[in-house]
């Protein structure tokens, strides 16, 4: 698989280098600049997961989620999102994030408390072609 990291950090020349085991095609594409500075263009035609864990508001991060899981979305299996809560009356605004999530074409929505600092929530977002893929159904 090939795997897009968007950090505008530097990374690890093992993570840079990285190709799998032969035969294996892996590869690992860094993006370095902010997500905001993403463009479709530097992306595949289509995306199959996105994956996000960064240190901004929750709705900031959904932001670009929404617009990653729209290219072209019926390609999209699913989103794996770790969310900040900023503080714990945070926690109101999780209705409303969790449908933000539904709303991206997810057929099924779970959330959890992380228990590392009890400020987090990890998001698993399945398209219908996610759950078909999972199950085999």
């Amino acid at each position: 698989m090939t795997v897009y990291g968007i950090d505008p950090a530097l990374m690890d020349p093992v993570v840079l280098d990285y190709r799998g085991e032969p035969p294996a095609d892996n590869r690992f594409i860094h993006l370095h600049r902010p997500m905001s500075m993403v463009q479709r263009a530097d992306l595949p035609a289509a995306l199959h997961w996105v994956l996000m864990d960064v240190n901004l508001a929750p709705q900031v991060a959904l932001i670009t989620a929404r617009r990653l899981a729209a290219r072209p979305r019926h390609a999209l299996h699913g989103v794996l999102l770790t969310l900040k809560l900023d503080d714990w009356r945070a926690v109101r605004h999780i209705p409303r994030l969790l449908a933000s999530i539904s709303a991206m074409g997810m057929e099924e929505v779970k959330a959890t408390q992380l228990p590392s600092n009890r400020m987090e929530l990890f998001v698993c977002g399945l398209t219908r072609a996610g759950r078909q893929r999972l199950t085999g159904d």
